[in-house]
């Protein structure tokens, strides 16, 4: 005979894999919703799975079986390096540079496991590959031919979908993010984004302030 308890918990874990993809599915809406008219200007940029073609049934068979222990796994993740970073900064103003030994080591255990422990609960898997586009139309005929390529890129500009952008760029490139305001005080996201190293901005800044933003953008590519 079933324990009781036993199926009891089976039932909860199911209800609250269901209850977790009903969730995810309202929140992607706006990605569902293609807006072919602005994605077909930027090609280079514009998703290729389609997400206007998804089903919400599709989801359901992973919903109840593996969801709920995935989350549990991506918080546990989190908290380590949450850990990790905490012991790294500690001690140094926000923002300062990590200049000690041990504090850039324990960054690079973070770059290391964080991205790749998302990436392997979530099952994603990527590959880094260069996208070649004709930019003539906007910096003018010949371009390629006078265009000077840099040794090291400083400054990324990248289309922002889903989270699971953030530890997609972590691992290939062990970046730093420019970042709305409001993460800063987030209880462990604040204190995670601000030991990587990223700059916040207030959308509503003065002049003032998005100067400030700006140079410090500046002096990081020196």
């Amino acid at each position: 005979m079933i324990d009781t308890a036993l199926l009891l918990g089976v039932i909860a874990y199911v209800l609250f894999g269901v209850f977790l993809v009903e969730v995810a599915w309202s929140q992607m809406r706006t990605l569902r919703e293609a807006d072919e008219a602005r994605d077909g200007k930027y090609p280079a940029y514009r998703r290729t799975d389609r997400p206007e073609k998804w089903s919400k049934w599709w989801f359901y068979p992973g919903a109840v079986t593996l969801l709920p222990i995935r989350l549990l796994l991506l918080v546990a993740s989190a908290l380590l390096s949450y850990v990790i970073i905490k012991l790294a900064v500690i001690g140094i103003k926000p923002g300062a540079p990590l200049k000690a030994w041990y504090r850039r080591a324990l960054m690079t255990v973070v770059y290391w496991f964080l991205p790749k422990a998302v990436m392997l609960i979530c099952g994603i898997s990527n590959t880094r590959r260069k996208v070649y586009f004709d930019y003539s139309e906007y910096l003018g005929t010949g371009y390629q031919e006078t265009q000077v390529m840099p040794e090291r890129v400083s400054t990324y500009v990248s289309n922002h979908a889903a989270w699971t952008d953030i530890p997609t760029m972590l691992r290939h490139f062990k970046i730093a993010f420019v970042s709305k305001a409001e993460v800063e005080a987030m209880p462990m996201l604040g204190v995670m984004t601000a030991g990587i190293g990223c700059i916040f901005v207030t959308r509503e800044a003065s002049d003032l302030e998005r100067n400030a933003v700006v140079n410090s953008i500046v002096e990081r590519q020196i």
